[in-house]
């Protein structure tokens, strides 16, 4: 196990580990199509995320973006009907809330911070003019991870942190 993440079992630490996938899939996925742009963004940033987040998140996100392309398209096509995939992903999404209090605070915050990233960047990967303007309203809906409890900043820690 991953330094940090000890104090949860093998199904939460998968369950952590595929939160980018199902956040890439529920924000790409929410206008019904997740295209090809947004799979490329949302693995690129997974990848980026692997060796940019300092130890032991770097551990972390490496294991997430082994096979990422893989998770992301088989938890999207797990459900055909878009209201019941949107309701799934944010039941499975939603069971962040009771592992993230069980890492440290600072990581469990600064995981939070990334998922929120993550979901804002898939969400303007495609259309727009140079991917501005392009969160359409039902990538909105979702892209502010209302499914998960906000982490607050711990007391003492830098802005950058």
């Amino acid at each position: 196990m991953i330094e940090g993440f000890e104090k949860i079992t093998h199904d939460e630490f998968a369950t952590l580990r595929d939160a980018l996938p199902m956040i890439a899939a529920l924000i790409g996925g929410a206008d019904g199509n997740f295209d090809s742009k947004e799979k490329y963004w949302a693995e690129k940033i997974a990848n980026i995320y692997s060796f940019s987040k300092g130890e032991p998140l770097d551990s972390f996100f490496k294991k997430v973006a082994d096979h990422f392309s893989d998770r992301a398209d088989a938890v999207y096509r797990h459900h055909q009907e878009l209201e019941e995939r949107n309701n799934y992903l944010s039941n499975e999404l939603s069971k962040l809330n009771d592992i993230l209090p069980k890492l440290k605070p600072l990581d469990a915050y600064k995981l939070y911070r990334s998922f929120l990233h993550f979901a804002d960047e898939v969400a303007q990967a495609s259309g727009g003019i140079f991917r501005m303007g392009s969160v359409d309203a039902n990538e909105a809906r979702w892209a502010k991870l209302p499914m998960i409890t906000p982490i607050p900043k711990p007391t003492g820690i830098d802005e950058d942190a």
